[in-house]
């Protein structure tokens, strides 16, 4: 800095570069530089006002331009089971798949990385938004290691639990920055109320699946005539079955076994 100074008391106004702006204010900064008796702080004052204002702006620009971004957020689906609740949600990359092309356009750019946390079996996932007008916001979540499953039971190596709960914070926050909506739109008569909606369990989908192969049954008819049973509009995946349909569920596929093995039992 002192080098800068001496530099500057010395300078030689023929040899002073010209400046590639049209900004008012940089112009007036380059004619007060001009002047051999300016005092050096008096310049660098002026230069943290710019800086200030330069910050304001871009503050302006990304806070209009989320508004944009947020108006045409699409829906994104659940796609990923959380196998400590029991629950869905939308993944990363499902969310990056359906909603990037939108906040890329109106100058986001996400980037995500660790940072420490005090509580003892979390991750810190903290994720920067920065914006095409220079402005950055700042964003972390604390996420439990999932490295259990619902019972308790140790069901993954530190390694891999620790990127699967990373992946989930990164989902989390990605629809925290753009407030983006998740799911169908409506709970499909399966979360009357406003309960969430409990799935059938990983023993249960086993069991489902076993017998939907033993049937040689067509899953997207089967998860159709489900749904006319159950009185929802669509089951999309065996995984998405709901708790309360499971026995229907069973009832309807050992009533396809039982008339699969009655030709055989007759002859």
């Amino acid at each position: 800095m002192t080098e800068d100074i001496i530099k500057f008391e010395s300078r030689n106004n023929g040899n002073l570069p010209q400046l590639q702006t049209e900004d008012p204010f940089l112009i007036m900064i380059e004619r007060v530089a001009r002047t051999p008796e300016v005092d050096v702080e008096k310049i660098r004052e002026l230069f943290l006002m710019k800086k200030e204002m330069m910050l304001f702006d871009a503050e302006r620009s990304f806070n209009a331009d989320m508004v944009l971004a947020q108006n045409e957020m699409p829906r994104v689906p659940k796609d990923k089971k959380n196998t400590q609740t029991n629950s869905w949600y939308a993944s990363y990359e499902k969310i990056v798949e359906i909603c990037g092309p939108t906040y890329t356009k109106h100058g986001f750019s996400p980037s995500f990385n660790e940072g420490k946390t005090e509580k003892e079996k979390h991750i810190r996932v903290c994720g920067d938004l920065m914006h095409r007008a220079g402005h950055t916001r700042k964003y972390y979540i604390d996420i439990p290691l999932d490295d259990v499953g619902i019972k308790g039971n140790v069901n993954k190596t530190q390694t891999h639990a620790t990127v699967s709960s990373f992946q989930y914070g990164q989902s989390r926050l990605l629809r925290l920055m753009f407030n983006i909506p998740t799911g169908e739109g409506d709970d499909d008569g399966n979360a009357a109320g406003g309960k969430p909606i409990e799935y059938i369990s990983e023993k249960q989908l086993s069991q489902i699946t076993d017998m939907i192969n033993e049937t040689d049954s067509d899953e997207t008819k089967f998860l159709g005539v489900l749904a006319g049973r159950l009185g929802v509009k669509k089951i999309a995946s065996v995984e998405t079955i709901p708790a309360k349909g499971f026995d229907v569920a069973l009832g309807l596929l050992k009533k396809k076994q039982k008339v699969n093995r009655e030709p055989g039992e007759e002859g």
